[in-house]
């Protein structure tokens, strides 16, 4: 079970938690019980999910638009013992550059960032991908530092 809430809806987006039904079906690559962008799931989607999986803690959500799954976003693991949780996500190609990226990245961070075990919500992107830098600066994140081939953004959390 999946003990993460359903967030929005926010600028006709709800992040839902992803169903036991559709992570087996995404991870054994089979047809999926939902109605999905053409473009999604997108290679990483899987990835995260079997992280999730073989970690032990919840999927994440997927990202819906007018009851169309359109991305996924989540988290890499529970927080650490400072209480920095890190987050993943990600869109189908055809809904970049809508702002959606930036609304999904507020809605996770403001929502995990409530909660009392967390005190910093951090992201990882590639030096390359400026738009997903983008989102996390609109949301309040800041470049800390070079982790190998990546940047890492961090925000306080919310108080």
């Amino acid at each position: 079970m999946n003990p993460f809430p359903v967030l929005g809806p926010e600028d006709h987006l709800l992040l839902t938690p992803f169903p036991e039904s559709v992570v087996r079906a995404l991870i054994r690559g089979e047809p999926l019980p939902i109605a999905t962008a053409e473009d999604w799931p997108q290679q990483g989607t899987v990835f995260g999910l079997r992280m999730s999986v073989d970690h032990g803690h919840p999927p994440g959500w997927m990202v819906i638009l007018d009851a169309l799954v359109i991305g996924d976003c989540g988290i890499h693991s529970a927080p650490d013992q400072h209480g920095i949780i890190e987050i993943g996500y990600g869109l189908a190609s055809s809904y970049h550059s809508k702002g959606i990226g930036t609304t999904v990245v507020r809605m996770i961070s403001d929502y995990l960032g409530s909660l009392p075990e967390v005190t910093k919500v951090i992201a990882q992107t590639e030096p390359g991908n400026l738009p997903s830098q983008r989102v996390l600066t609109k949301n309040g994140f800041h470049e800390v530092e070079s982790e190998g081939d990546l940047l890492r953004f961090e925000r306080a959390a919310t108080t």
